[in-house]
Formats: C-alpha cells, sequence, structure tokens
C-alpha cells in the first residue's frame, strides 16, 4: 500500500471517501466525494502559503465513486481506493454495537495524525517554524448517540492532508475509539510520474526517427480483503520540446515496444509514440529538452480479484497526470575523410 498520502489537486476541497460537508476549502488535498449520512463539520485549517505547495506535476479529471460488497471504492486526479467495513464482535459471537464499542467515549468526528518523515518526503511536503503537515481524517456515516444509526452507504473514513500552526495539539483518539476506527480495512493507490524513455536505450539523435514509451504503465494492485483496485495508462501525449512548443506525438496505451529496425510505417498507426527531433539539446538548459508527458489513467476494481483485468468494472477513465523528462538529443557523429 502506498504510503503518500497526497493528492495533487491544488486550491480545492476534495475527500478521499464519502463526505457532504467536506474539509474546509483550505484544506488542500483529497480525491473522492458523495453525499453521505451524518458527516461531521470538521475544526478550521490554517490556510497555507502557496509558497509550500508541493511540485513534482500537474493532474486533473473527475471523481467518482461506486459501493459493492460492503465497500466503497473512489478514483480521481488525488488518487484511489477502497474502504470496507467489517463489524466487531466477541468471542461468544455477539455483534458490538457501537455504543458498546466506544463504552461511554464520543463517537469520533475527525482526528489529526503528523506525516511521518518517509510521507514528507513522498508527498514532496515540508515541515516550517510555523507550521506542520498533518494526516486529518473524519468519520462519517454514523448517527450521533445514543442510537448511532448507521446510514444506508456505512461508515466511512475522509482523509485529507492539512497544514496546522507549529505547535498545535490536534484531537486524538481514545483507546475504544481506536478500536471503532480500527474495524476499518482501506487500501490507497496513487498515480506514480510517467517518464517517456526512448526504446532504444534512451539514445535520441538528430534527424532520426525516435520510439517512446511510457514508464511506469500501471500502479500495483490495491487489494483490501476480498477487493481489488488498479490503474494503468490508456493513452500518452509527449511535447518532445517542452510544454511551450506546439511539437507532439501520441499513443494509445504506455506505448508498444520497438525493434531498432522498426519504423512509424512500419507499425500500427497510434500504437507506437514516433518524433523526429531535428535539432540537438546542446543549447538547452543542462543540455536537455524538458519533454512533458501526459498520461491518461483509467481506474478499475474488483470483488473478485481472480478476475482478469478485462472483467474488472471501471471506475474511473479521464485522469491525467502531466511530468516532465528531461531528453538529452545529439548529433550524429560523422568523420570526413579527403
Amino acid at each position: 500500500m502506498k504510503r503518500g498520502l497526497l493528492g495533487l489537486i491544488m486550491g480545492t476541497s476534495l475527500t478521499f471517501a464519502v463526505m457532504a460537508t467536506a474539509l474546509p476549502a483550505d484544506a488542500k488535498y483529497g480525491g473522492g466525494g458523495q453525499v453521505s449520512y451524518g458527516d461531521p463539520t470538521p475544526a478550521p485549517v490554517t490556510p497555507v502559503p502557496p509558497s509550500s505547495s508541493p511540485s513534482g506535476g500537474i493532474r486533473s479529471g473527475s471523481d467518482t465513486t461506486a459501493n459493492e460488497g460492503g465497500c466503497h471504492f473512489y478514483a480521481g486526479p488525488g488518487g484511489f481506493g477502497q474502504h470496507c467495513y467489517h463489524p466487531g464482535s466477541t468471542s461468544t459471537g455477539h455483534i458490538l454495537t457501537v455504543g458498546e464499542i466506544l463504552a461511554g467515549d464520543p463517537l469520533p468526528v475527525c482526528w489529526d495524525t503528523a506525516l511521518t518523515p518517509d510521507e514528507l518526503t513522498t508527498d514532496r511536503l515540508t515541515n516550517t517554524a510555523t507550521y506542520t503537515w498533518f494526516s486529518r481524517q473524519c468519520l462519517t456515516g454514523i448517527g450521533p448517540s445514543p442510537a448511532y444509526t448507521i446510514g444506508p452507504d456505512g461508515p466511512s473514513i475522509t482523509h485529507a492532508i492539512i497544514a496546522l500552526p507549529a505547535g498545535s495539539t490536534p484531537p486524538t483518539l481514545t483507546t475504544n475509539q481506536q478500536h471503532l476506527v480500527g474495524l476499518y480495512a482501506a487500501g490507497r493507490g496513487d498515480y506514480p510520474a510517467v517518464i517517456a524513455i526512448p526504446n532504444n536505450s534512451g539514445v535520441a539523435r538528430v534527424n532520426q526517427q525516435v520510439a517512446f514509451h511510457g514508464a511506469p504503465a500501471a500502479t500495483p494492485v490495491e487489494t483490501v480483503g476480498g477487493t481489488a483496485m488498479q490503474a494503468r495508462v490508456t493513452h500518452l501525449t509527449i511535447h518532445p520540446l517542452g510544454s511551450g512548443n506546439t511539437a507532439t506525438t501520441d499513443c494509445t496505451g504506455a506505448g508498444a515496444s520497438t525493434s531498432l529496425t522498426d519504423t512509424p510505417t512500419i507499425t500500427a498507426p497510434g500504437t507506437v509514440c514516433w518524433y523526429q527531433f531535428h535539432t540537438s539539446s546542446v543549447d538547452q538548459p543542462d543540455q536537455k529538452f524538458p519533454m512533458t508527458v501526459t498520461a491518461t489513467w483509467e481506474v478499475r476494481y474488483t470483488t473478485n480479484p481472480n478476475q482478469p483485468w478485462n472483467n474488472w468494472t471501471t471506475l474511473g477513465t479521464n485522469i491525467h497526470t502531466t511530468n516532465t523528462t528531461n531528453q538529452k538529443v545529439t548529433q550524429i557523429q560523422t568523420i570526413v575523410i579527403n
């Protein structure tokens, strides 16, 4: 399971599961979204200066959700994942109620956990002298005491990345509240940065056709119990000379592999990202072209992981990530003999 929690969607408020009154507009990151029962109103969040925003790519697309087999599935530009709820029980088989699990403690609303050093590194975030990054989780879908009525879609836990003033004492969970929250199983996946690589061992030369492919072409499979989710690249668009240039090439999937003898007239149209450079990159910063690579992702899920990918249920199909690949292009060396 990927530990990074960040969805790189700037200036919007989205949630990783079901939430109606969502996190405040200044909570920076998240994904997913659906009206649910008994939504909480999280505490205010201090806005973060734009200069603190992470870098490393641009994302776009729509959020979609589905419920099946006691699980909630979501997919969007901020990531994808699933939440499944399994009621607690005693050794005698008695199904514990929410009230019995809490044993007098209040129903948890939202709680914050400081991001670990690994999570900060993965999400490209940095704590400063004025604010600290946290993962905020909120429990939704359970009504208030004493009935604790379960909503029609069941309970869910939402996630968002927030920044709180340095030295803040964020809300935490009691032991009983941790027991309640621990009855949830969750999977979380994210889209890796796709880079373009020439098929012929990374070499690109002037006036030669170069076939590019994108890597990676798929995310790891995220599993929770008997469910699974995965995202795969369905289309690749490359601007070989950079985002400010109109030169482009595109192909289906992440681009087909080619041999050294293949050419654009031999390979099937649209299956390979071919491009011919007319100048070297010697005059570019670091002597490399800042190629932009836009990958279109498709997210699917299944309650039967033994089924082939084509039988999985499609959840999100129009999610895009854009990243930069620095590509060196050299002149063909020639020898002049008099």
